[in-house]
């Protein structure tokens, strides 16, 4: 009712007002079902924040892995799981689990934006999805906390990744029994084909005027679209993320899915591995599409490709298997300067 009074008004107007309804709606929805209610973060500390709805095949080793390279605490948003996400992460040490029964498709921009900034102080953020593994240059032996470290000292508070999309040998019906972690041992491969990029300010990019408040530090610095979704079921999807920031004021966090702005952007670039394709992949997009849960329509064109995944593999002769840091840098996917460069090797070696 409210929301038809104010389209009498000029659009933007309306807009402004549409925008702080939807937002206190989302912030009035969640409910809090275990953990503190705040979290005061320290300066070499980090939290993650992850959103889920029936992703409990990936969260067991989510958080194992980033527990291993060095997050601190977790918070998390169940958007309305049926499977055993909550759980799982109700076992989870220092973490904050939320709940938010609002649909994703019309709330992902306030959800997200909502768990990222109510409940913990300033501070560094890690924001993935939990079929997201996160790799930088020395990632092996240097933890976050010393990669923040380096971070503070050169006064950059974002940096950018590429999502690389990882598939199995397999047919995607013959893995569905796989753990994540198998999963992760078994799709190892990968394509760069049928990537193509624009400059970071580029006025032709899908996203330009969005991103002017972001200072580049380091030329080499793109937005990527494509790969093989673009491929095999033309989806003209974004790869580049803002996985990790320092939030304070003047930090707007998820303008878009995959963009936060107010940022001075670091020297170096990074990977998250995407493994989509794992697991319960057919039975997961099929759930919600039948839920209407799905942000936009790519989903559902892969979902019609691929069907029940018995008469659909991808081309193995169109991939490759070496999907190291080092090499994905030779190859010009990620990006890294020398004065970083110098970093890694430097503490690599203690």
């Amino acid at each position: 009712m409210l929301i038809r009074r104010l389209k009498k008004f000029p659009n933007r107007i309306y807009n402004f007002f549409k925008s702080h309804l939807k937002y206190y709606r989302a912030l009035y929805s969640f409910k809090l079902i275990k953990g503190p209610k705040y979290i005061n973060l320290k300066k070499d500390e980090i939290v993650c924040i992850i959103l889920f709805r029936d992703m409990g095949y990936y969260l067991e080793y989510f958080y194992k892995y980033y527990r291993s390279i060095g997050v601190n605490y977790f918070i998390c948003v169940d958007n309305g799981s049926t499977d055993d996400s909550i759980s799982i992460v109700s076992k989870w040490e220092n973490t904050i689990l939320l709940k938010s029964e609002l649909n994703f498709k019309h709330y992902q921009r306030e959800l997200r934006q909502i768990a990222t900034t109510r409940y913990c102080s300033d501070g560094w953020r890690l924001a993935v999805d939990p079929d997201e593994i996160l790799e930088y240059f020395g990632s092996k032996k240097i933890s976050l906390q010393t990669l923040i470290g380096d971070l503070e000292k050169n006064k950059f508070t974002g940096v950018v990744a590429y999502m690389l999309d990882m598939i199995p040998e397999n047919k995607l019906s013959e893995i569905s029994k796989t753990t994540f972690e198998e999963s992760i041992k078994r799709n190892v491969f990968y394509s760069l084909d049928d990537i193509y990029s624009y400059g970071y300010y580029d006025k032709d990019c899908p996203i330009h005027g969005i991103i002017k408040n972001n200072k580049l530090n380091y030329e080499n610095v793109e937005w990527k679209f494509g790969g093989i979704r673009k491929k095999y079921f033309g989806e003209e999807c974004c790869l580049t993320k803002h996985p990790i920031f320092y939030y304070k004021n003047g930090v707007i966090p998820f303008v878009h899915p995959h963009l936060t702005t107010g940022l001075s952007l670091a020297d170096f670039t990074v990977v998250l591995k995407h493994y989509k394709f794992s697991g319960t992949y057919i039975e997961r997009e099929k759930k919600l599409i039948d839920d209407d849960r799905i942000f936009h329509d790519e989903t559902r064109k892969r979902s019609s490709i691929i069907n029940d995944g018995k008469s659909f593999s991808f081309k193995m002769n169109d991939f490759e298997d070496n999907s190291s840091i080092e090499y994905l840098i030779d190859r010009g996917f990620v990006g890294i300067s020398d004065r970083a460069i110098s970093f890694y090797k430097k503490n690599s070696e203690k």
